[in-house]
């Protein structure tokens, strides 16, 4: 679902009725901010790039704004299982190569929790 990456600087985000796009070539790309979504703190962007991850599901695009790019990587993808339960915006899971557990977006899941 990841179409591509995108760096932005702060002057580029605008808001239409309080709700944060940019422009991507000539269009409207509405922005989520996952910080928002998972009530997670944010570091203190002022002056700073701002990365935004591109996803497109059907017709519907829309930036997902993260705090860092680290790179790409292959993974294997495994349920979150009886454990933990449903977390809205959250599919599944990973192990990366250094052995960190990465968490998997669900792209469907978060358009929901926006609004969109």
């Amino acid at each position: 679902m990841i179409t591509e990456t995108l760096r932005l600087e702060q002057g580029e985000i605008k808001y239409i009725s309080q709700k944060p796009v940019t422009v991507l070539r000539q269009s409207v790309l509405s922005l989520i901010n996952l910080s928002d979504i998972f009530h997670s703190q944010q570091g203190d962007d002022q002056g700073r790039n701002i990365f935004a991850v591109v996803v497109q599901s059907g017709k519907q695009r829309v930036g997902l704004i993260v705090d860092s790019l680290v790179g790409e990587e292959d993974v294997v993808v495994k349920p979150l299982g009886g454990f933990i339960g449903d977390i809205p915006g959250i599919s599944s899971a990973a192990i990366l190569s250094e052995g960190q557990v990465a968490l998997i977006v669900d792209v469907f899941g978060l358009f929901k929790l926006a609004g969109i």
